[in-house]
């Protein structure tokens, strides 16, 4: 069910624009109103440990098959941008497997309770890390505009989780990679903590929801055995990318019948449903429509303009909230 009116406490309006230039008052919940400016929240105890459990046993059963290869790959390659070469090769990954599918499809609709946003489902991935893996600072692409990373096991040294990082203080949509690691992940943690770099804990069961593409996020050194992740993506039915010529797909071409209560509310399908796939429980990667490659070459084709930073900031997670305003009218009150 969407979040309640009576939960919506922060009076707050969009930001006056020369194309929209009256605005009007809005009230959100303080979780998405948080979700928006902060650019993550952290949902403690958000999935219960029978479903944790569950979803464990499930990939865990898969490690023991023959054909676990075939779903999980030892990846052999640079995961992220610029990691060390100590640390490639040191984790196994799967594109939609089944269980991540599953855990996909229950956060999706849980998320409905608390977050003020209509979220439609991308892609999973399911990734175990083992002892060197590293994850280097990095922005996501549009299919992650807004993220949830999950953590359902772990054996670490000092027997706490493998801390994400993540600075969400300003809007880095667009940002060169470099240019993200230099003012993350290569500052000394003093360094980090004045430049508002948070350091997150997720024991399993705990959720953290954050926009991709518009705050930095990373992992240092792995010290442990093991660390089970599940990381799961939506778009924002409403985002600011339905303005790109290649946003939308025509419906025969994304979702078969079975699918079909599956259809974004306002009734046209957006490219990046299921990450182009034709429906949810699709495990192929490659198994994409052409739409969905039409509209990320749009999207990447951005990079190339001078201005690409502010192309970027002006589509993915643009929500527009006049901070001001809301503080003022916190005081009024």
């Amino acid at each position: 069910m969407p979040v309640p009116f009576e939960k919506r406490t922060v009076l707050t309006r969009r930001l006056a624009t020369e194309e929209d230039p009256k605005t009007f008052p809005m009230r959100v919940d303080p979780l998405t109103y948080e979700f928006m400016t902060k650019r993550y929240v952290v949902l403690k105890d958000f999935i219960p440990k029978d479903i944790i459990k569950m979803t464990l046993d499930t990939w865990r059963s898969f490690e023991t098959h023959p054909s676990y290869d075939e779903v999980m790959n030892h990846e052999k390659r640079d995961i992220t941008w610029n990691n060390p070469k100590s640390s490639i090769g040191k984790s196994h990954g799967g594109w939609c497997t089944p269980w991540g599918n599953a855990l996909h499809d229950w956060v999706h609709k849980k998320l409905d309770d608390y977050i003020d946003l209509p979220l439609e489902q991308t892609y999973s991935y399911t990734r175990n890390y083992e002892r060197g893996a590293y994850l280097g600072s990095h922005l996501d692409r549009a299919s992650c505009e807004i993220s949830a990373t999950i953590c359902l096991d772990y054996k670490s040294d000092d027997g706490k989780p493998w801390p994400i990082w993540i600075r969400g203080d300003k809007n880095f949509a667009g940002m060169e990679a470099d240019d993200v690691q230099a003012c993350t992940q290569l500052l000394n943690h003093r360094h980090r903590k004045q430049e508002n770099c948070s350091q997150v804990y997720l024991e399993p069961g705990d959720l953290l929801l954050y926009q991709g593409p518009n705050a930095p996020h990373w992992r240092d050194y792995f010290l442990g055995d093991y660390s089970y992740h599940i990381f799961l993506h939506f778009f924002n039915q409403f985002s600011s990318m339905r303005g790109m010529d290649n946003w939308y797909i025509d419906d025969e071409e994304v979702i078969n019948g079975k699918e079909k209560n599956s259809r974004p509310a306002m009734g046209r399908a957006s490219a990046l449903l299921y990450d182009g796939r034709p429906h949810r429980l699709e495990t192929d990667n490659d198994k994409r429509t052409e739409s969905y490659n039409k509209f990320m070459t749009e999207y990447n084709g951005l990079a190339h303009y001078p201005q690409r930073e502010e192309l970027y900031q002006n589509l993915v997670n643009n929500y527009e909230i006049d901070e001001d305003y809301t503080k003022g009218e916190r005081k009024k009150k």
